[in-house]
């Protein structure tokens, strides 16, 4: 099974920014009213790479029967192999998120903040992934993404210690949002060459 076509759909850059401003929503709730729990910080950020990489193999794996996204030379049965094998990492990394929630559950740290943030980030998790297989979505990518990686990381890691707003967390996100939009943008004018030429016209 090629090793390479299982990572293909993680998306690196996405995954250390969701983490940064992760850190900075709970550093923000740190300095408001200090570190409640450890635990809850690291379940946190253990949680948002589990759902974030899971949402982007489930993008790949929708992908994976489109021959605009095959590499040469892939048979049929790697292929399958590969699909397998996409599918398993992605019900491992949602098993794990999922288990995670209950601990929280069961430790009664889920509050309606916390509550409507989860559906907030399935629910924009769910458009990504089907923006593997419908471009009506496309023009609302970039929007989504900011949504997941910028707003909802660092909302989420202050209210895992916190059940208090506070004007310094919305002033914090909103001045990251331009500059991770511009990153989109460039991203993909820089291959907007390539896409042309395979007529691919889904990221």
């Amino acid at each position: 099974m090629p090793l390479k076509e299982l990572l293909k759909p993680i998306k690196i850059y996405r995954l250390i920014g969701l983490l940064m401003t992760y850190v900075m929503g709970t550093a923000l709730a740190s300095y408001v009213e200090g570190m409640r729990s450890w635990s809850a910080f690291w379940t946190g950020a253990a949680f948002l790479c589990c759902v974030l990489l899971g949402f982007d193999t489930m993008h790949g794996l929708q992908r994976v029967n489109d021959e605009k996204f095959q590499p040469e030379g892939i048979s049929q049965a790697e292929r399958k192999q590969i699909r397998l094998g996409l599918a398993l990492i992605a019900a491992t990394l949602m098993t794990v998120a999922f288990t995670i929630i209950v601990s929280w559950m069961i430790e009664g740290l889920l509050w309606q903040g916390l509550i409507l943030l989860l559906m907030a980030i399935f629910t924009v998790g769910g458009v990504l992934i089907l923006n593997g297989t419908s471009e009506k979505f496309q023009p609302f990518l970039p929007l989504l993404e900011t949504i997941l990686v910028v707003i909802i990381p660092p909302a989420f890691g202050f209210f895992l210690q916190t059940q208090q707003m506070h004007r310094f967390l919305t002033m914090a996100v909103m001045g990251f949002v331009p500059f991770f939009l511009a990153f989109i943008l460039l991203s993909q004018l820089i291959s907007f060459g390539e896409d042309q030429q395979k007529e691919n016209p889904l990221r």
